[in-house]
């Protein structure tokens, strides 16, 4: 079963996409003055004509700016005056560059990635058991020939991993990558239900019919560039929970039983762990290809007294060219846990 609405299975998919084109890293640029009016029919064109199965072979782009922020509170039960808290800040930047294929052998992945962390223990009437602990400095890594590389420069991060360059002692098997990659379809509808096509939720009618009536679709050309863009909401998602039902199922023989069955899967379940959520997606297509996918994303949650705040950009460019690997990848010494977080 589809969960949510196909937007947020747009974010989750594209997390496992990445992607090529002009400004690389950049999010797509919008401009309102080539915003244009498409009937469903035309965009449904649109989203149909994409090749994405040869566009998966391609090499690919993500670049990613992450923050993370987490603090925990504890607060005392006779004056409700906070005691102590716990803090986390983290903020991620990367670029990978992955080159697919059917045949593991031929896999290429190169991960460039800047790390910065505060953590903080903080006690408000006993200072001396305050603690606080910095984690900064890069975590690359490779995949070449089968094999997992990594080389960590982290500055207060031996607790987490140890630093310089390992190689993981156990190669990827071809039937291990045939049941992750060949067999995407399964592989995710049974794990996150999720299809691996981003946009194969929203080309059909009905689908797109939902999202021009929830004002969560807007469509800007350029010349032969087509850009789409989601924009959505929690609260947006709730409202027209019914309209978009309709378009992701067929809804002809439903009750209102039926209605508010699935509205409470596929909407309220799901988004109840969040206070706030907020995506804007940008597909630009080109040629009758993707050549673009920017996401940013805003989410506030709360539970049990932890605030946890995620906001981020990424932005997926199809058709780069692949870096070359290091050249001392034969000297990376070989580790049976590669990562000691695990």
């Amino acid at each position: 079963m589809k969960k949510i609405i196909s937007i947020f299975v747009i974010i989750s998919t594209a997390v496992l996409m990445v992607g090529c084109g002009e400004n690389q890293g950049e999010f797509p640029e919008i401009n309102e003055n080539e915003e244009v009016f498409m009937t469903t029919e035309e965009l449904e064109n649109v989203l149909t004509s994409i090749e994405n199965q040869t566009q998966s072979l391609d090499t690919m782009l993500l670049s990613m700016n992450l923050d993370i922020s987490v603090i925990e509170e504890y607060m005392d039960i006779w004056t409700f005056t906070k005691i102590a808290e716990n803090t986390a800040d983290i903020n991620i930047q990367s670029k990978t560059y992955i080159s697919l294929s059917d045949d593991i052998k031929k896999v290429q992945i190169i991960s460039k990635n800047v790390i910065d962390g505060l953590i903080k223990s903080t006690d408000f009437e006993d200072s001396s058991l305050n603690e606080e602990q910095r984690v900064t400095g890069t975590f690359d890594t490779y995949f070449t020939d089968q094999y997992l590389y990594y080389n960590a420069d982290l500055k207060g991060g031996s607790m987490f991993i140890d630093n310089g360059k390992y190689q993981m002692n156990v190669a990827i098997t071809q039937s291990i990558w045939d049941d992750f990659f060949v067999n995407t379809d399964d592989t995710f509808d049974g794990f996150t239900n999720i299809d691996f096509n981003a946009l194969a939720h929203i080309d059909n009618k009905k689908m797109l019919n939902a999202l021009y009536a929830s004002e969560m679709i807007k469509v800007y050309q350029n010349k032969n560039k087509t850009t789409i863009v989601l924009d959505t909401k929690k609260n947006d998602l709730l409202d027209h929970a019914y309209q978009l039902l309709n378009g992701m199922y067929d809804t002809s023989a439903w009750t209102t039983s039926d209605f508010n069955n699935h509205k409470i899967n596929n909407f309220e379940i799901p988004l109840d762990m969040f206070e706030f959520i907020e995506s804007k997606i940008a597909f630009v297509i080109e040629d009758n290809q993707i050549t673009k996918i920017g996401c940013q994303v805003y989410a506030y949650i709360m539970d049990n007294g932890v605030k946890i705040e995620i906001s981020g950009t990424f932005v997926f460019d199809m058709l780069v060219d692949m870096p070359k690997m290091p050249n001392d990848l034969d000297e990376y010494e070989l580790t049976e846990i590669p990562l000691n977080l695990f």
